[in-house]
């Protein structure tokens, strides 16, 4: 016979792991959107949505895998960009440029917070590139 008591503790501990569970399910399907805009090559979207991502889940075991792809996007549409882009607030702006340094940051903080992470090569390749593109702005006068 189980005590009363026992079994409340017993539908309790049910309850808590049927909502971690839920709460995975749905912190991998915003995951998974965000990342199917960076493959179709939304950018913009897959950086908005893993920014919304990181803060919604902050301590999600997908985190490192949402930065690392956070900065790929930020990557791929600076290197992609076009150099200036007028706007009606802000006239002529530095596109590129502007993405770029976007990209570093990313960069840099994806390298600070997961120096051993299994991205770090493609990282450290991007930061390169980024770098060298950036340089190519204090040359050009």
């Amino acid at each position: 016979v189980i005590s009363l008591k026992y079994h409340q503790y017993l539908l309790w501990h049910i309850n808590v792991a049927v909502e971690i569970s839920i709460v995975f399910k749905l912190e991998k399907k915003a995951f998974e959107i965000a990342k199917q805009y960076n493959t179709i090559s939304d950018y913009e979207a897959a950086i908005r949505s893993f920014e919304n991502f990181v803060f919604e889940y902050p301590g999600s075991t997908l985190r490192e895998d949402a930065l690392f792809y956070r900065l790929d996007s930020a990557y791929k549409l600076a290197i992609n960009s076009v150099e200036y882009k007028n706007t009606l607030r802000n006239g002529l702006v530095h596109l590129k440029k502007e993405r770029l340094e976007t990209a570093k940051e990313y960069s840099e903080a994806f390298k600070q917070a997961y120096s051993s992470s299994k991205h770090i090569e493609d990282v450290n390749e991007m930061s390169s590139e980024i770098n060298s593109e950036l340089k190519s702005y204090s040359t050009k006068s």
